[in-house]
């Protein structure tokens, strides 16, 4: 087995099965003497794990940091292999709890992983909130029909509208109530009970 990737030096270089690394030539199509296209780094990585971890070529490959032990055990069932290091770059997907244990500007093409940037909008509470708060700009619909009243409490603007919109949920509650049970009636001079 020899592989043949383009070095920084500008060369191409082949690696041979005994690990020593021959200069070949630096032919004009970027290819090594046997035809073959470059394999890059990834490549020549992932088959040194594969073949010191005796997983056959074309198997799937994970990597999970956490307790997921249904998703790993359905993952051995279906047949895949288990990467046990977790910052190796030998994965077709990496499972993991913190979108930080994903560097996404070194994912190859076929890797997937658990995570994608930027999606505190939609999943996270607040996130949700506030996309659902500014639907009514680009459509003609109101969460407040579809989805529960939320509010942030981080500052006295949002602080002052959740103790209106308090005051009011007491109220309307209070009127439900009478509206129910039929009146108000007296405990005591002064003090009216619903």
């Amino acid at each position: 087995l020899a592989m043949t990737y383009r070095g920084g030096g500008g060369g191409a270089q082949t690696l041979r099965d005994n690990g020593g690394a021959n200069s070949g030539g630096g032919g004009g199509n970027g290819n090594g003497s046997n035809g073959r296209a470059l394999a890059t780094t990834e490549d020549i990585g992932r088959r040194i794990w594969r073949h010191k971890n005796r997983v056959p070529a074309g198997a799937k490959i994970f990597t999970m940091t956490g307790s997921y032990d249904d998703v790993r055990a359905s993952l051995l069932r279906r047949g895949w292999y288990e990467n046990t290091e977790p910052a190796s770059n030998c994965f077709d997907l990496k499972w993991c709890l913190k979108a930080t244990e994903i560097h996404e500007t070194a994912l190859l093409s076929h890797q997937v992983v658990n995570h994608f940037s930027k999606a505190a909008a939609i999943t996270t509470k607040v996130g949700l909130g506030r996309s659902l708060q500014n639907c009514g700009w680009f459509s003609d619909s109101d969460s407040a029909v579809f989805f529960p009243r939320s509010h942030e409490l981080f500052d006295a603007e949002t602080i002052e509208d959740w103790e209106t919109d308090f005051k009011w949920s007491a109220a309307a509650a209070v009127l439900k109530r009478v509206c129910i049970e039929g009146g108000l009636r007296t405990v005591e001079p002064g003090t009216l009970e619903v």
